[in-house]
């Protein structure tokens, strides 16, 4: 759960970072640029559950009885949550696409996401063949993976109480993978 608690936090760091990325690009004549690159960012159309299943949440956890508990779309952020409800297996899944304004550089945005994920008392280590830039931390029984691709977040996270994040790492390597791709 450590992971997934980091991811949570690079989330949010993530969020003020394009909050306050988005309030100083007001200040210049790229403002309209800005707005229109949000506006259209081709990760924002990829839907959550879509890129991760009810079946790959279950995969992933060695959980079978993971179910959709939360997520849906807002403006410029997806997301999908599964989770063990039963109380038997304990496993859970969580991904979060979010659309990143085009003035926001990818150098910055994993810095602070490296920032957070540490201070979620994980260890961030570089990830290669994901995305632009990605991160991963993996846990006693959780594993997380942040990454970028174009004007696109993604955040991937799993827990388990039967798997540890080791056995669970590469197949949500590959699952980022295959998400980056769809982007």
């Amino acid at each position: 759960m450590a992971s997934l608690a980091g991811l949570r936090l690079a989330a949010l760091t993530a969020g003020c970072l394009l909050a306050a990325c988005g309030g100083s690009s007001s200040t210049g004549g790229s403002s309209s640029a800005a707005a229109t690159s949000t506006a259209h960012t081709p990760g924002a159309n990829l839907d959550a559950c879509t890129a991760l299943t009810q079946a790959a949440a279950a995969q992933l956890t060695g959980d079978s009885a993971v179910a959709k508990i939360g997520g849906g779309a807002t403006t410029g952020t997806n997301t999908c949550v599964y989770g063990d409800t039963s109380s038997t297996g304990g496993g859970g899944a969580t991904i979060t696409i979010e659309a990143v304004p085009g003035g926001v550089a990818g150098q910055a945005l994993q810095a602070a996401l490296a920032q957070a994920v540490q201070n979620g008392n994980g260890t961030a280590q570089s990830l290669s063949g994901v995305g632009d830039q990605a991160l991963k931390e993996v846990g006693a029984n959780s594993a997380g993976i942040v990454f970028v691709k174009g004007n696109t977040l993604v955040i991937l996270g799993v827990s388990s109480t039967t798997q540890s994040g080791t056995a669970m790492e590469p197949d949500l390597e590959n699952l980022a993978r295959q998400t980056a791709g769809s982007l």
